[in-house]
Parts: C-alpha cells; sequence; structure tokens
C-alpha cells in the first residue's frame, strides 16, 4: 500500500470514528457521506469538532437539538462545516453562549485548512 492510501485509509478511520462519537452524544448528522469526506479530507479539524462539539452540548445541553452538516455557502464557493444548535423557541439570551462556545476553540482553527462555525439554526424543523 502507498503512503498516501495508508493515510487516506487512516483519515477515513478517524473520520468514521468521529461521526459514531458525535451520533452517541446526542448530535444527528443527517447527511454523513458529506461530513466523512470533509472530515476526511482536512483531518486535522477532528480534535477541533470534538472539542466544539463538547462545549455546545455543555453550554445548551438538553434544551437544545444538534446538527452537524456540511454548509455550502450559495454566493461563494465556500463550504465547512457548521454545528447547528436548534432551540423551540429561539432564545436570543443564548447568543453569549454561541459566543463562549465559538471562543472555545477558535484559536485551535487558526492554523488549518478546514473550517467550523457553530450556530443557530433557524430553518424549519421540516427542512432539515
Amino acid at each position: 500500500m502507498s503512503a498516501t492510501l495508508i493515510a487516506q485509509t487512516v483519515a477515513a478511520s478517524h473520520a468514521e470514528s468521529l461521526l459514531e462519537r458525535l451520533r452517541l452524544a446526542g448530535i444527528c448528522i443527517p447527511r454523513p457521506a458529506e461530513v466523512r469526506d470533509y472530515v476526511t479530507r482536512f483531518p486535522d479539524i477532528i480534535p477541533v469538532v470534538r472539542q466544539a462539539s463538547a462545549a455546545a452540548v455543555a453550554e445548551f445541553g438538553a434544551k437544545a437539538e444538534f446538527s452537524l452538516e456540511l454548509y455550502v455557502d450559495p454566493e461563494i464557493a465556500d463550504l465547512h462545516l457548521m454545528l447547528y444548535v436548534r432551540q423551540e423557541p429561539f432564545d436570543p439570551a443564548s447568543w453569549p453562549g454561541f459566543e463562549r462556545v465559538q471562543t472555545s476553540y477558535a484559536d485551535a482553527l487558526a492554523e488549518l485548512a478546514g473550517w467550523l462555525r457553530v450556530g443557530p439554526d433557524f430553518r424549519a424543523a421540516n427542512r432539515r
């Protein structure tokens, strides 16, 4: 096996492990193939996703639903992971919580090629 193929296999294994760990933490992954592909392409983001997810669950807990998805910007060629936090109804007082979660992992993103954001999910529940 070539070194590249070994690296891809290891990255895919780590990506699958991440997805399983997130599912066990109660985080929905509606399109796992998209998230798996992104994480396999940018495996250095795996610890950041773990850290951000743990911070979001700790911050918003049982009063929220979580969904990790690949965000594709409709206006520019940009895609990144997005951890959506859904509150029913949305509580505007939760903005400082989003800032705390983002602060918890922002420094770790500085040197990475991949990107992750955590934010509110304003989409209708049936549009997920």
